[in-house]
């Protein structure tokens, strides 16, 4: 038994012994790191690092501060590419052990983030892109900002060497649109320039519109009160020329709901009259024009407007819609020819028995519009259904020509003019 014990004893104090030299001689690389540090001998730094990560990785967090700048700094003089990527490794493995032992925050994931993406974007950028997207997602909206356009960059440069499928573009490009969307409700100062750069960087994937429909429609069509989701099938959709897509209309409609847009209404309403459902476009339409200032845009609405209302047969609502067109913008000149069509295709229903010559004066009408359009070719067909001067000439009007009134389905005066001779 006292051989037992004494032979504990000896053990014990061995331990004690070992641990303390251990202790002391991390200490003193400590030491020489913090010294090396503060003299900016960085190879000396990165020398201490090693030590560190082999035989005391848990010791103190300066130790990955001051090690990874060193690692930085002589990766940005470094020459050889086997120097420069062995650097690169050590940061990222510096910065997987600091945050091991010591814990992660946003700042810290950022900043690895950010210098996986300096050091790795022209020798491994499909590593770096792996890196960057899975901090995005990790962080969503507290990842910083420049993040998004590194990841885009990264996965544009990588996309020909990688074998990413079109799922993955499309995965990405969702979660990089969420998160960018979630930034810019935060903080919208930087948001449109963002927001380019990253369409630059990484166009909206190309998909098919039955891949799209396959994919991300069918979530639509489950989830049709998600607006992010809504509204990033929009932009697919529209990038794919998907108009005949039922789930491009619930996502429309998911997203106007939530807020008016007039180029979404637009869209919309194009939907609509391209599927032959011209009262679904005119209602569209008419919202359409009153969410814009822009007297441009709300008289083409208009003009659509007249011209859908005169497919259906509705002349009188077809020229209210021109006239408002013209009171909106005047040189909307399709709706100025509109109004021309429906005058000159409307003889036959307001020809009355009184008078040949007021019959005909809708055709008057109709070359006022024609010429205010620019149609020379219908204004001079206008022109052959005049009245000629023998009949103006007997009817006492060549002289002095008077209005005639028209009253048919709408009412208009206009000033008689005879056909002139030749015609």
């Amino acid at each position: 038994m006292h051989t037992k014990t004494i032979a504990s004893f000896i053990i014990a104090t061995f331990c004690w012994l070992s641990s303390f030299a251990q202790h002391s001689d991390t200490e003193e690389h400590y030491a020489l790191l913090s010294d090396a540090a503060a003299r900016n001998e960085h190879e000396q730094v990165v020398t201490q690092l090693d030590w560190f990560l082999q035989y005391a990785p848990g010791y103190h967090e300066s130790v990955y501060i001051k090690g990874i700048a060193a690692c930085k700094a002589l990766a940005s003089d470094m020459q050889t590419t086997d120097e420069y990527r062995s650097l690169a490794q050590k940061v990222l493995i510096a910065y997987e052990n600091r945050i091991e032992f010591f814990g992660e925050s946003p700042d810290l994931l950022n900043r690895r983030a950010m210098d996986a993406y300096t050091l790795l974007k022209d020798s491994a950028p499909e590593k770096a892109a792996a890196l960057l997207l899975n901090t995005v997602e990790q962080l969503q909206a507290v990842a910083h900002p420049n993040l998004l356009t590194m990841t885009a960059d990264l996965i544009r440069r990588s996309k020909n060497s990688a074998s990413y499928d079109k799922q993955q573009l499309l995965d990405w490009y969702l979660l990089l649109s969420q998160v960018n969307d979630a930034l810019c409700n935060i903080d919208a100062s930087a948001c449109e320039e963002r927001t380019q750069l990253i369409a630059k960087l990484y166009p909206v994937p190309t998909l098919s519109c039955e891949e799209l429909e396959s994919t991300i429609g069918e979530q639509v069509a489950s989830h049709g009160s998600d607006i992010v989701l809504a509204k990033r099938f929009v932009k697919l959709a529209m990038a794919a020329e998907c108009y005949e897509s039922v789930q491009l209309v619930t996502a429309l409609e998911a997203v106007l709901a939530s807020e008016e847009d007039y180029g979404l209404r637009r869209l919309l309403a194009l939907i609509h009259e391209k599927n032959q459902r011209e009262g679904d476009a005119i209602k569209n339409l008419k919202i359409a024009a009153t969410l814009t200032d822009d007297a441009e845009k709300a008289g083409i609405c208009y003009w659509r407007m007249g011209m859908l209302y005169f497919k259906q047969g509705d002349k009188p609502a077809a020229r209210i819609a021109a006239r408002q067109s013209l009171a909106s913008n005047p040189e909307e000149k399709r709706s100025s020819k509109l109004l021309g069509d429906l005058y000159m295709s409307s003889f036959e229903e307001c020809a009355t028995r009184e008078s040949e010559i007021k019959s005909r004066a809708i055709f008057v009408l109709a070359h006022q519009y024609y010429l205010q359009a620019g149609e020379a070719e219908k204004a001079q067909a206008a022109i052959e259904q005049f009245p000629t001067i023998a009949q103006l000439h007997q009817a006492g009007m060549l002289e002095n020509p008077p209005l005639i009134k028209i009253d048919c389905w709408f009412t208009e005066e206009v000033r008689i003019k005879a056909r002139p001779k030749g015609h």
